[in-house]
């Protein structure tokens, strides 16, 4: 039975947060580097002083009385007057001026002129970096331009009461500057490069997703293996021991129990045997499935030993809050005699019972073949179903070990976390060893699928 369209719909919006939450450090890395680079390319420039000299373009009437066509005129010749001043005859005058006074003329001085609407005031302006500098070379420009217009009317031989100088007079010379202006940087640069960099972690993390190629739906898992999925798997409940007997309704139970008909039809009623279920990627997600199976076999009335095959990060005891005991799957495997009944814990449902590795430890002194299966076989007449947690065989040297003493397999797949090349490696293996795989289950990130529990029933 095909399960994508369980959480294909519900499944998405998890699986790329869970996406983004994995790479965070790219949401504050490049947002910060854009941030700064912005800041600093963006010009600041030092703080500034603009001194004004206001000079009055007085209309000349035309016959014996000032008329409005007079005004006007007067009007359009101030305006012109306001793009002469910056001519460079003018600015060198200026720079003239102020040598005459002593005065060194600053290396960045900005000279301009501007005229209000429908006036007849002409304002002269200068920037520099110091104040006293700028009234100066405000009165200076004032002062250049009407030398300017002087010489003009010398060389076009006009020199009386309607001529451009005998009309313009300064009234406002310019005085120290009240204010200062400094050129500060937009908050809108940084702020623009901030969501910038932020929609560019988006895109890098998911480039960076998709090179890595990760599982998350049914139908990725059945493009790389051709492997059924008996069940979507919720996300557990991480502060119950077992959601199966603590929270039966959950999703996660019901997903379960899914799982556990699922696979009983995929083993065709011979009974639970050894099933080994195999983690395709790192966390305690496989030991969570194998202890919801293992209640699942025990609620119908089988005897259940579940086997913490890791022997370098056992995860099984954690998960279900028992105590790591003195001695465990260490001494099974290194005195084939030894009285199993002692080593077993008992689990937290009735009829489940442990056999859990004592501590972290490396397991070279274990790949013996025939050993585990022994082991594996004692443990099969003493129980009715032995289920084995078995870590990824790309970073367990005795995995293929377990797997091959098992009867079946099932594959824990983890959305967003287990790479397609994992799952291949995981499926390959197992065939290598001969044991058959019944499916895979696949094991929804945090948040998961909200609304898997009404789709099950």
């Amino acid at each position: 039975m095909d399960t994508s369209g369980i959480i294909e719909e519900n499944h998405n919006f998890a699986g790329y947060l869970s996406t983004l939450l994995r790479r965070w450090w790219l949401f504050v890395l490049i947002p910060v580097v854009f941030v700064v680079a912005i800041y600093w390319l963006t010009p600041k420039g030092a703080t500034s002083y603009t001194a004004t000299t206001t000079l009055l373009v007085n209309p000349i009437p035309s016959t014996n009385a000032i008329s409005s066509g007079d005004v006007y005129a007067a009007q359009v010749l101030a305006q012109s007057y306001s793009q002469m001043v910056s001519l460079p005859d003018v600015y060198a005058r200026t720079l003239d001026r102020l040598r005459v006074q002593g005065l060194v003329p600053p290396a960045k001085l900005g000279i301009g002129a501007s005229v209000d609407v429908n006036s007849l005031l002409l304002h002269v302006s200068a920037t520099t970096g110091d104040a006293s500098m700028a009234a100066a070379a405000s009165n200076a420009a004032a002062s250049a331009f009407l030398d300017w217009l002087s010489d003009l009317e010398t060389v076009s031989g006009q020199s009386n009461a309607t001529t451009p100088t005998s009309r313009v007079v300064i009234v406002a010379p310019a005085e120290l500057p009240s204010a200062t202006h400094a050129r500060i940087p937009s908050l809108a640069y940084p702020i623009l490069g901030g969501v910038f960099g932020l929609g560019l972690a988006g895109v890098v993390a998911f480039g960076l997703d998709m090179l890595v190629r990760r599982i998350r739906l049914p139908n990725d898992i059945q493009k790389a293996t051709m492997l059924p999925v008996l069940a979507a798997v919720p996300p557990f409940n991480r502060g119950r021991v077992l959601d199966l007997t603590s929270d039966p309704d959950s999703a996660a139970s019901r997903a379960v129990r899914l799982l556990h008909t699922r696979f009983q039809f995929q083993v065709n009623g011979t009974g639970p045997g050894v099933t080994a279920v195999i983690a395709t990627a790192p966390g305690d997600d496989a030991a969570r499935l194998a202890a919801n199976l293992g209640v699942a076999f025990a609620e119908e009335g089988h005897r259940v030993i579940m086997v913490d095959a890791d022997a370098s990060s056992p995860r099984l005891g954690a998960v279900l809050g028992v105590k790591r005991p003195g001695s465990g799957l260490a001494a099974a495997i290194s005195n084939p005699t030894v009285n199993l009944e002692s080593l077993l814990v008992d689990g937290p449902h009735p009829g489940v019972r442990l056999l859990l590795s004592e501590s972290p430890a490396a397991g070279a002194t274990w790949l013996k073949s025939d050993t585990i299966i022994n082991l594996v076989r004692r443990l099969k007449g003493i129980s009715d179903a032995v289920i084995l947690v078995v870590p990824p065989v790309a970073s367990s040297a005795e995995a293929l070990l377990w797997i091959a003493a098992a009867d079946h397999a099932l594959l824990g797949v983890s959305v967003g976390k287990t790479r397609t090349g994992e799952l291949r490696e995981a499926a390959g293996s197992v065939q290598l060893a001969g044991t058959p795989i019944m499916g895979a289950a696949l094991l929804a990130p945090g948040g998961g699928i909200p609304s898997l529990s009404s789709r099950l029933h």
